[in-house]
């Protein structure tokens, strides 16, 4: 780890094994085979415990896909905007955790809540289990009345380690459309798709979302 990097930094930049780590690792099997090859001869397994001990000092600064979800699950638990009780954050918050609400018959056909990493913002990465990260995501309340949406996102940035919350009032009687960008990340075509609401941040949307047909029929047709 370079100094003063964050662990999302290095989530973001480091290579599963860095030069250092394939060293350690081919020292390590070419002791393994001299220690074999002499029959155990005892001195022998120095070199071997010398070269892994390397290895694991070298890779210690690893992130996993798994630790960096963790971390940001952690950051969205704990942070000024939690701390304040931001009316609706709560909701927010359990949607990350459970990757859903359940919504009663009022709440059906009024309120959406959306979720994903900004793609288009901060670092990105494709992670070893097939999923794009971004060192910022974003959280997202929509509720619609009549005349309005209620719109509330919570923007979470990993390497500054804060959360941050916006709140507006949108009118129905303006146009929303998705957009798409393709990106290379890591050597991977992704396509990174925004629900674009009028005045508003765009929303980071998973590529199969069965309710942005819902969103989008609340506002004017483009």
């Amino acid at each position: 780890m370079q100094k003063n990097q964050t662990m999302a930094e290095v989530y973001m930049t480091r290579p599963v094994f860095t030069p250092l780590d394939i060293a350690a690792l081919v020292g390590t099997a070419l002791s393994i085979i001299l220690f074999f090859v002499f029959w155990f001869t005892l001195w022998l397994s120095l070199p071997v415990i010398v070269c892994f001990a390397a290895f694991l000092v070298s890779h210690s600064d690893y992130v996993s896909d798994k630790e960096y979800a963790h971390a940001l699950t952690h950051l969205l638990q704990f942070n000024t905007v939690r701390e304040s009780r931001s009316e609706g954050y709560e909701a927010l918050l359990r949607f990350h955790e459970q990757g859903y609400l359940k919504k009663d018959f009022k709440q059906e056909y009024s309120d959406f809540y959306l979720s994903g990493y900004d793609l288009q913002k901060g670092l990105v990465r494709y992670g070893l289990d097939g999923v794009s990260r971004s060192t910022v995501y974003r959280l997202t309340h929509l509720h619609f009345t009549p005349t309005h949406c209620h719109y509330h996102t919570c923007e979470a940035d990993m390497v500054t380690g804060t959360v941050t919350e916006q709140k507006l009032v949108v009118p129905l009687d303006e146009c929303a459309t998705i957009t798409e960008k393709v990106l290379t990340v890591s050597g991977h075509r992704v396509t990174a798709r925004s629900l674009a609401l009028p005045h508003c941040p765009p929303v980071p949307v998973a590529e199969q979302n069965d309710e942005l047909a819902e969103i989008l029929s609340h506002f004017k047709a483009s």
